[in-house]
C-alpha cells in the first residue's frame, strides 16, 4: 500500500490549540496597551485643558469651571474636541487657581489630576 504525505488529524488538532493559545495570550497583551492608550489620552486631554484654562487667565484674569466634556469644549478656548473616552471636569477656585481631573471610561481606572499650582498628579 503507498503512504501519501499528509498531516495526521492529531498533528493538525496540536497546531490548532498552539494556535489559539498563542492568540489567547497576544489578545490579553492587546488589551493591556490599549488600556494605557486610552489613559494616556485622558491625560493629554488634561494637559490641552490646562493650557486653555491659562490661555483663558490671560484674556480674562479668571479660570472657568466646567463640568464635562462638552462643557469643557464649549467654555475653554481653544479646544475644539476631547477623546470620546474621556471624561473630564475642571473647576475654579475663585477664579483664581484651578484644578481638573480626567479618566478615560476605557483605560485602566487611572484618573489624573492637573493644579495650576502644582502640575500633574496621579491619584490611583
Amino acid at each position: 500500500m503507498k503512504r501519501e504525505n499528509a498531516f495526521t488529524l492529531i498533528e493538525l488538532l496540536v497546531t490548532v490549540a498552539i494556535l489559539g493559545i498563542l492568540a489567547a495570550i497576544g489578545m490579553a497583551a492587546f488589551g493591556q496597551y490599549r488600556a494605557r492608550g486610552n489613559d494616556a489620552n485622558a491625560n493629554q486631554d488634561l494637559r490641552s485643558a490646562a493650557t486653555a484654562q491659562e490661555a483663558q487667565y490671560v484674556d480674562t484674569a479668571s479660570y472657568i469651571a466646567c463640568t464635562d466634556r462638552q462643557d469643557c469644549i464649549d467654555k475653554l478656548i481653544g479646544i475644539e474636541s476631547f477623546n470620546e473616552k474621556t471624561f473630564i471636569s475642571m473647576t475654579a477656585n475663585s477664579g483664581i487657581s484651578f484644578e481638573g481631573t480626567s479618566v478615560s471610561s476605557f483605560g485602566s481606572g487611572q484618573t489624573y489630576k492637573w493644579n495650576n499650582l502644582s502640575g500633574l498628579e496621579l491619584l490611583n
